[in-house]
């Protein structure tokens, strides 16, 4: 499932729990293996104080495993109203509910863990007004409604023994790691940067991200307000396109002459043209042009440092 039609479908299922359960407020968060700080998918109808303390002291406070903890008989997500006495430390004694939720007006609140086997995905958060808003049967619903909300969760986490993970921020027109790329180091997390930065978001997923001498896969997910969850899936080149042949149908995407690639690639004008004829045959056309929409339409492309290829791929896309 896409990035995109997940987030969305988290959304409609926040919509079809509403019809069910009457909460004021509602965030749902993800962490993703092997970040340490969980993410914001989704917030709704909290205030910052409360929408931080949910999603960096409440996770501190409960690590993962406090419903077995909480409700080791009946494993149903725990509720203030129902919960508080046997909650270690009693929920209504934390700043969490005295600083934030509290002071907000909230008095009731249920958290459902999400996870799939012995992997955790993240936690879905719900506050109410009214202070016996999540009772015994209304746990009992969530339990139940706790599979759909793992289904899409899962489906939007990368896979840390199969991906590259990393978490970046927008800052104004800029991004910087908030979680790095830790195994590869900061020359993997400085392309991404430099990558995104100057990718329009229709470039998603981009099909050819070349990182270290290996081409990926590479997917941006927002998450919160500023945030991106990236994940870069080995996968090879397109149709057997050599890494010379995909930056020449780069730059001929943007409709860039042969002179103006062999000075952009620091080669002469009859190597580009061979990697010109051998690109078409492998694209079975026969002319640039036919080339050049193939790869913009299936966003095959590879991005220069200096986003010149991204900006000239947002021109053809208009």
């Amino acid at each position: 499932m896409g990035a995109d039609k997940a987030s969305g479908l988290l959304a409609a299922q926040i919509v079809s729990l509403r019809h069910l359960i009457a909460f004021d407020a509602v965030q749902v968060l993800c962490r993703p293996a092997p970040q340490d700080n969980h993410l914001i998918l989704l917030c709704e109808g909290y205030g910052c104080a409360s929408r931080r303390a949910l999603a960096e002291a409440f996770p501190a406070l409960y690590p993962p495993g406090f419903t077995e903890l909480f409700s080791p008989g009946d494993g149903l997500p725990p509720s203030i109203c129902e919960s508080d006495d046997v909650m270690q430390p009693a929920f209504r004694a934390t700043e969490i509910y005295i600083e934030a939720l509290s002071r907000e007006g909230f008095q009731d609140g249920l958290t459902i863990e999400l996870r799939s086997g012995t992997d955790y995905f993240g936690l879905a958060h719900f506050s109410a007004r009214r202070p016996t808003t999540f009772t015994r049967d209304v746990r009992m619903m969530a339990r139940g409604f706790q599979v759909s909300l793992e289904a899409t969760l899962g489906s939007l986490m990368p896979r840390p023994d199969k991906a590259i993970v990393a978490v970046l921020r927008r800052r104004g027109n800029a991004l910087v790691a908030v979680e790095a790329v830790r195994d590869q180091g900061s020359v993997v997390t400085n392309r991404l940067l430099t990558t995104l930065s100057c990718l329009p978001p229709e470039a998603m997923p981009l099909q050819c991200c070349w990182v270290c001498e290996r081409p990926y896969l590479l997917k941006a997910t927002p998450v919160g307000n500023e945030d991106l969850l990236i994940e870069l899936l080995p996968q090879p080149l397109p149709v057997g396109l050599s890494y010379r042949e995909m930056v020449v149908l780069s730059w001929l995407m943007i409709g860039m002459a042969d002179r103006d690639i062999a000075a952009e690639m620091f080669i002469s004008e009859r190597t580009v043209h061979s990697h010109v004829t051998a690109l078409l045959r492998k694209l079975k056309v026969k002319r640039r042009s036919q080339a050049a929409i193939i790869a913009a339409l299936n966003r095959w492309f590879i991005p220069d440092p200096a986003g010149k290829i991204a900006s000239g791929y947002a021109s053809v896309m208009r």
